[in-house]
Parts: C-alpha cells; structure tokens; sequence
C-alpha cells in the first residue's frame, strides 16, 4: 500500500470537470438505472476525485437511494483512499460495496469502511498487507517519512478494527506483515464483507 506521493504525471488524465462533461449516459463506468459506479482502477487522487463526481452525480438526480461502487481495484495511495473514507460519510444515502473481481491493498479500506453493504462474488478475492513506500533524501528526512508510515499503518488499523469482527491491533499487525489473501468465505468469516452473491 504506497502511500501519498506528490509526484504527479501527464499520461493522458483529463480535468474533472471536462471528464464529467462527457455524455453521462454514455459512460460505461457508470450505470444509471442501477447506481453503479465501476472501479476498475488504481487508488489515485484523481481516481477518486472522479469516483466522487460521479456519487455527486447520482446525489443530484435522488439524494436517497443508495450507490454501490463494483471494485475491481489492485489498491494505490493511503491518502487517497482515507479521501474516500472520510467524504463519503457526508453523502445523505449510503454507499454500497461489491467487489468483482479483486480489493487489494487500499482498495480493502475502501471497500470494507463504506457506509451501506459490502458484498463479493464468490470468484473474487481480497489481499491486505502494510504500508509501504519508497521514500529517498536523507537521513532525518527518511525518518520522518517512518514514522508518517507508521502513522498511516495504525490509521488503517483503526478502520479495519472499526469494520470487521477481529478487534485486535496486534493480530492485524500479524496479518499486514505479509501479503495476507482472502477468498469470499474467509472474507466472510473475518468481517470484511456482509455477503458472498
């Protein structure tokens, strides 16, 4: 799980204003008539800023009835992600999670702390480990970066303490030293997701 980086690239992203102007209708990571955003993608603060526009989009059309976010997503960027977490607490309705196909990494923060009810498929899979990163610079600034991980890492903690059945710091600590897998009943049975469909 990388943490927030403030590199930024110029491969082909569009502002948000231009990519939600496009014909709605015809976005197929949206679909309407269901409430569905498809997020086939890496955690990134532009993802997410686009995930958003879109929930913001089905605000204005019924403030009532729920979303749900289809995650197909191999994680990306804390910060992005505790974005997520936070601002979708202020939506009116509540937003549902299913993961088709894998929630991995941060994309497990995101699917696990939404606010309506989380489901899987029963060929999908969920991966959690710790954060890591590939900070550079010197001494003192490479210690800095330490402890803002670690910082992150009990942050994340926090979430899956607050969203799952297991409740012990300790035990989590065990399960994100490595690559940890999960199939939907493991899932299941932890407290990352309510159901297996």
């Amino acid at each position: 799980m990388n943490k927030n980086s403030t590199k930024r690239t110029t491969t082909s992203k569009k502002p948000i204003d231009i990519y939600i102007a496009k014909q709605y209708e015809d976005n197929d990571e949206v679909n309407i008539p269901n409430r569905e955003i498809n997020f086939s993608v890496d955690v990134e603060d532009y993802t997410i800023d686009t995930l958003l526009a879109h929930i913001n989009k089905f605000q204005e059309m019924d403030a009532k009835k729920p979303v749900t976010i289809l995650f197909n997503s191999p994680g990306g960027e804390v910060t992005a992600c505790f974005k997520y977490y936070d601002l979708i607490r202020r939506y009116p309705f509540k937003v549902n999670s299913f993961i088709t196909g894998v929630a991995m990494s941060a994309a497990t923060v995101m699917s696990i702390g939404t606010t309506g009810k989380r489901t899987i498929s029963k060929n999908s899979a969920m991966m959690i480990h710790e954060v890591s990163s590939w900070p550079m610079g010197t001494l003192s600034k490479l210690k800095t970066r330490v402890k803002f991980s670690e910082q992150l890492q009990d942050r994340i903690i926090d979430i899956y303490i607050a969203h799952t059945k297991l409740k012990s710091k300790a035990e989590w600590e065990k399960i994100m030293a490595t690559e940890t897998y999960y199939t939907p009943a493991e899932a299941l049975k932890l407290g990352l997701v309510d159901e297996i469909v």
